[in-house]
């Protein structure tokens, strides 16, 4: 049986000595990452262009923690350890109320109710889109004005810096929770906002783990995409960077954009080409940072393409859902053109010299490299050490097959994120706050990570994983104190 295709039976738990090895390294170095944050020891901190600083934001009201481990404990005891039902979807949904809770918890922890989360979006992070977007009449106005809002400075400094979707997607918000009243004053409408972002938001946010259980099982398997989703519940990026677009909804973008891409070619669509090419067009209408994607989706069709070559299919039915998605993109710009008058390009340009004077950076061969090691550094550190881990052994594991001629589906998926990442180290035009703007890679970075534990660990796999994520879920509860989000 090769590691590749190695299986788990569950009845069957033991650690062989590399994985006790392994669970040695993740827990001492996790360890060493609490006693930063709990003696706030300037390891990173002293890194010139280290955005996320020290806190201390004490804790008073202990029983949340009830709510917090009771309910984890139920749950993961019946989607995983002790299966309640053979179907996967009653499971994966039991896991978005989860983490919905998990939110909500970790507010609660403060003693002010919900007001720790409730605060996210009017008072830190990029509060002033709600507050700009309360004060806007019409969804189409904005998208078909953007350029000449931006130039009469009637929206908010972050506007500059992205396309016109991200504002709208509050104002989309504003507008729901101010059905009926929109003759209130605008004082009155953000308090609607605010409180229909704090209930519906986080439950929004956790409905990527339907996207990621479909990619997974595509690439994997059921259990390996049911693991998945249970990894993604504890990442501190996506417990604590809350009430935030890039945490709600980009992840689920880019997961629907891989789901997508992995259909048209598995069934040589057209149609769903032109669906997944579509999908990443409106993301990159919300986010230009989904354009780091491109490898991850490239590798999902190259992937698809080789691993399935034995099938005698010719070039031209593999070339169609590559046409499909080119179509996509290329049918909503121009009807994006004609009807909004929006011109990605323009406003890609403009985006990025805004970002790019707004962070201060300047690209040479000495930045590049520097603003490479403090942005893996804080990857990391927001991933978790384990998960983290993990998915860099599986890009390791994926390396190795490719450059042999053994490789998988699940090994272009790893070299796509790979390549991704690496593009992002030398063109993303940042230093620091990547933990944030990298979100929508911890769908991928999850499926890499779980694959990785049941490869590795076989029949330990259960003790690895219950290990994993008390390391997990006190690493985010030591960061929601000692260096939350600000």
């Amino acid at each position: 049986m090769t590691e590749d295709t190695a299986t788990t039976q569950p009845n069957e738990s033991r650690l062989d000595r590399r994985a006790v090895g392994w669970l040695i390294v993740a827990g001492v170095l996790t360890l060493m990452h609490w006693a930063i944050l709990v003696f706030q020891i300037p390891v990173f901190t002293s890194l010139p262009g280290w955005f996320w600083p020290f806190t201390f934001k004490p804790m008073p009201a202990w029983w949340p923690i009830l709510l917090l481990v009771a309910p984890a404990y139920f749950v993961l005891r019946a989607v995983w350890f002790h299966p309640v039902t053979s179907r996967y979807l009653p499971r994966v949904l039991l896991l978005v109320l989860l983490g919905t809770n998990l939110q909500i918890a970790l507010s609660l922890l403060e003693g002010r109710q919900l007001a720790g989360l409730r605060d996210r979006i009017v008072h830190s992070g990029h509060a002033e889109f709600a507050t700009v977007a309360v004060h806007q009449p019409s969804l189409f106005y904005v998208a078909s004005h953007y350029e000449q809002l931006l130039e009469d400075n009637k929206l908010c400094e972050h506007a500059y810096t992205k396309p016109p979707g991200q504002l709208l997607l509050y104002m989309a918000t504003a507008h729901i929770a101010n059905i009926g009243h929109v003759a209130d004053a605008p004082e009155v409408r953000l308090e609607r906002l605010r409180t229909a972002a704090t209930i519906a938001w986080p439950f929004l946010s956790y409905l990527v783990l339907i996207p990621l259980f479909y990619v997974a099982r595509r690439f994997l398997d059921a259990d390996r995409a049911l693991l998945a989703c249970i990894l993604y519940l504890l990442i501190p990026s996506v417990n604590l960077i809350t009430l935030h677009t890039d945490q709600v909804f980009f992840p689920a973008f880019s997961t629907g954009c891989i789901a997508l891409t992995a259909l048209a070619f598995y069934r040589r669509s057209v149609g769903w080409g032109l669906a997944a090419g579509a999908l990443f067009y409106l993301s990159l209408f919300c986010t230009f940072g989904l354009l780091g994607l491109l490898p991850v989706l490239a590798g999902t069709g190259i992937g698809i393409v080789l691993t399935t070559k034995s099938d005698g299919a010719g070039f031209g039915s593999w070339l169609r859902p590559g046409l499909g998605v080119l179509a996509g993109v290329v049918v909503l710009d121009i009807v994006f053109r004609a009807v909004l008058d929006y011109d990605i390009v323009l406003r890609y340009h403009r985006a990025l010299l805004n970002h790019i004077g707004g962070k201060g950076w300047n690209p040479s061969a000495s930045t590049i490299p520097y603003a490479a090691v403090v942005n893996t550094a804080e990857f990391i550190s927001w991933l978790g050490i384990p998960v983290a881990m993990l998915a860099g052994l599986h890009g390791l594991r994926s390396l190795r097959h490719i450059f042999t001629g053994r490789a998988e589906l699940r090994h272009w998926l790893a070299v796509g994120l790979a390549a991704t990442f690496l593009g992002l180290l030398m063109f993303g035009n940042t230093l620091g706050e990547v933990a944030r703007l990298w979100l929508f890679l911890v769908p991928v970075v999850c499926i890499l990570a779980a694959d990785e534990i049941l490869l590795r660990f076989g029949k330990g796999h259960r003790i690895v994983l219950l290990s994993i994520l008390v390391l997990q879920g006190i690493t985010v509860y030591l960061m929601k104190i000692y260096q939350d989000f600000w």
